[in-house]
Parts: C-alpha cells; sequence; structure tokens
C-alpha cells in the first residue's frame, strides 16, 4: 500500500494485527516493503529493500502468525532458503539506519510512547554477499543499503523444539 494513513494502518491493525506497508521508494525508485503491528506486542518490525513488495508479503504475514499468534518463533536474527532459491538472512537492524526506510510505521508510532525497532530481511548479491559483508556488489547498495546493527556475526536463530 502507498501513502497509507495512520487511519488505514489503524484499521488494518484491529482487523489483522498487521499491516504491511510499501513505499514507493521516493526520489530513488526502489520499493521497500515494512510492517507496521509487531511494535503492539514488544517484537521488532521487518524491513525489506529492494524486492518486490508482492514476494516479500507473504513472507512477512507468516513471520508475525508464527512470533505472534502460534508462538512458535522467537524474533531474532534466523538464516532461510524457504522463501526463495536464495539464502535469505534476518538480522537486527540499527534503528538509526532502518528508521529513514519506514516513513509510515515511524509515523504512526510517532506520539504513541512506542519506538519501533528492526529487523532487516536481507538478500545476497550474485556472489552470495550480503549488504554487510566486504565485497558486496556496488550496484546494489543503493537498492538494499546495509540496515545490520554492527558488523560482528551474528548467532542464527533456529525453532524451538514443540
Amino acid at each position: 500500500m502507498c501513502q497509507a494513513t495512520n487511519s488505514d494502518i489503524r484499521t488494518g491493525i484491529q482487523a489483522f494485527g498487521l499491516m504491511v506497508l510499501r513505499d514507493c521508494g521516493g526520489h530513488d525508485g526502489h520499493v521497500r516493503t515494512i510492517t507496521c503491528g509487531f511494535t503492539e506486542h514488544g517484537l521488532p518490525e521487518l524491513i525489506c529493500l529492494g524486492l518486490p513488495t508482492e514476494h516479500i508479503f507473504p513472507h512477512m504475514n507468516n513471520l508475525f502468525y508464527e512470533m505472534v499468534i502460534a508462538k512458535n518463533r522467537q524474533p531474532g536474527p534466523f538464516t532461510t532458503d524457504d522463501w526463495f532459491t536464495m539464502q535469505m538472512q534476518v538480522v537486527e537492524a540499527d534503528r538509526k539506519l532502518a528508521a529513514p526506510f519506514a516513513h509510515g510505521t515511524e509515523r504512526y508510532y510517532r506520539g504513541s510512547g512506542k519506538t519501533p525497532q528492526y529487523m532487516q530481511m536481507a538478500w545476497p548479491d550474485a556472489t552470495g554477499k550480503f549488504p554487510w559483508e566486504p565485497g558486496f556488489d556496488e550496484k546494489y547498495k543503493v537498492r538494499q543499503p546495509n540496515l545490520k546493527s554492527g558488523f560482528e556475526p551474528r548467532q542464527e536463530f533456529s525453532m524451538p523444539t514443540l
């Protein structure tokens, strides 16, 4: 959704628990897909830069279901190839780096007393490098900037045994 109002977001969160917002990219034209609603549950919002919203939207909804409804996944860094043929990583994002890309979510929570945190849903370049890794293809740095908190390797998160 482009240009969702706070009323649109509130209605979506009340009806579905989550809104997935599409930022049309501003001056650079690259699509940004951001959630709004995880913050209501004390969880970080998800942000994905540079991939079409229609490709990432179902995975954001699924993660909301797994974390909030089914409660069978904890938020945290993880790696998956279940979504696409390429491996994706979900990593903690630095709020200062992520917030400028999350206009609707930031606007919605402004003045509410709640400060959204973010997890970046990141995709690799053709050589398998991620934006925070040395050698990440320069041509993708504008399309998918590094939002990761720090640069130290993070421990992967695995699904708890039920």
